[in-house]
């Protein structure tokens, strides 16, 4: 890997030549020396060591190269090698106060609230030990049990009682993927994309341990950012900033503004943006805000940070939770099947099931000459209605209908993805319910 990444950062300095190159290296704190050293000659500067457990709840000691400046200031304690030996490396020690009832879910506390959580790992599920497990001889018997019945997916002292959290009912517990993600500095549910619906639905044990190995395998966030930040200061992209101030924006709810927030939501509350749903009026301004977070061909609500650019086009799209709002069934029942006693296609459903909504809108509500804003769990009638057009036979009739009812109301569709365990009106669409057109306004 190390001469890799030497072709690789040659590659990159003589492509670029016209503009200044760096390099960013990163390698566990207990490689081996040989390996420790041959990293440091391959790329000519001596390492840092830096550790995320003093602003964060977990340890993740690691050696880090790079060939830029970082200078002392408030949160960044900087110790120099004491030599130029290749064997040698200095330290850089980050500071930041931690609020850990923010990264934990609501009515569970660390069992060692002096401590950190140790590295997380990647999932390795076995249905018998692995050869030489870590940390299997300071085990006892309660966390052997724990390790045993969780499939053997993590070192034996991951299940340290020191290394979860308790709750007054339901006992000890390890971490969840969304509270280590917010540990590590991701958005809640930012792993999820790793796989498709029908995986997730089919193999969700499975795409559980996927999603714990992207995090084993993954940098700090905050480690990264207090790294990058002087470069990017100099450079003149980003404000300079404390230590204290990155970790405040990478903290869940804690953005400071609304599309930051939606991003970045609380695990103490599920309505990220509560104090706008407090009546209808509020519901209302909350959709004109959502409104103007469309896309860039202005069809679809995107949830993207301020640091991140926009592009044409987006194959994953992050989910807008309906928890936000207030929800009432005004019409629900369980899909037929056809005159050959065949079901629809789903993706025919979910179309079906927005003009309803549209049809519901224009002649009972109302609403001509307006934007509305309609939720969908199916990516697939998010494309197609943003572009207006389909190619599939079954899809176009229903496209036509639904184009028909927009030109006709003149009325502006913007759509917003959720995910499907969130739609509220995923469950009606499932049940013996069938209500339509209820007189809820």
């Amino acid at each position: 890997m190390c001469q890799k990444f030497c072709e690789l950062r040659c590659w990159v300095t003589e492509t670029f030549s016209w503009c200044p190159t760096f390099s960013l290296l990163e390698g566990v704190s207990s490689m081996s020396l040989e390996d420790g050293q041959e990293y440091s000659k391959v790329f000519g500067i001596l390492p840092y060591e830096v550790d995320s457990k003093q602003i964060s709840l977990c340890r993740r000691p690691r050696l880090w190269w790079f060939n830029w400046e970082i200078t002392k200031k408030e949160g960044y304690l900087i110790y120099p090698p004491e030599t130029s030996h290749s064997s040698d490396y200095g330290a850089i020690v980050l500071e930041a106060p931690i609020l850990p009832s923010t990264f934990i879910k609501p009515g569970w506390k660390l069992t060692n609230p002096e401590g950190a959580f140790a590295t997380f790992c990647t999932a390795q599920p076995s249905k018998t030990p692995r050869f030489k497990p870590s940390g299997l001889a300071k085990c006892t018997h309660r966390d052997l049990q724990a390790w045993k019945s969780d499939r053997h997916r993590f070192p034996p002292f991951q299940y340290n009682y020191s290394n979860g959290v308790i709750h007054k009912k339901h006992g000890w517990r390890m971490l969840t993927i969304e509270e280590k993600e917010s540990i590590m500095g991701f958005p809640i549910g930012f792993t999820s994309q790793a796989w498709n619906k029908t995986q997730r639905s089919n193999r969700p044990q499975d795409f559980d341990d996927c999603r714990m190995s992207l995090l084993g395998n993954a940098w700090h966030v905050g480690v990264v950012a207090a790294l990058c930040q002087p470069l990017l200061c100099a450079q003149g992209f980003v404000p300079s900033r404390t230590m204290q101030e990155v970790m405040n924006l990478l903290r869940p709810g804690n953005a400071p503004d609304l599309a930051g927030r939606l991003l970045r939501p609380t695990l103490e509350h599920p309505q990220p943006f509560a104090a706008v749903v407090s009546n209808r009026d509020d519901e209302l301004e909350l959709v004109r805000k959502l409104s103007h977070l469309v896309s860039a061909k202005g069809t679809d609500v995107m949830l993207t940070a301020e640091t991140e650019v926009l592009p044409r086009a987006h194959r994953l799209r992050n989910s807008l939770t309906p928890k936000l709002w207030r929800w009432k069934t005004i019409c629900g029942w369980r899909w037929r099947p056809t005159e050959n006693l065949h079901p629809e296609h789903i993706n025919k459903l979910e179309m079906r099931a927005i003009y309803t909504s549209l049809k519901w809108r224009l002649f009972r509500q109302r609403v001509p000459g307006q934007r509305v804003f309609h939720l969908v769990d199916s990516m697939v009638s998010l494309q197609l209605l943003n572009k207006g057009r389909t190619s599939s036979r079954k899809l176009r009739h229903v496209c036509k209908k639904i184009s028909a009812l927009l030109l006709a109301g003149n009325v502006l569709l913007i759509l917003a993805y959720t995910n499907t365990k969130t739609n509220p009106a995923d469950a009606p669409s499932r049940g013996h319910l069938k209500r339509k057109w209820s007189a809820v306004k």
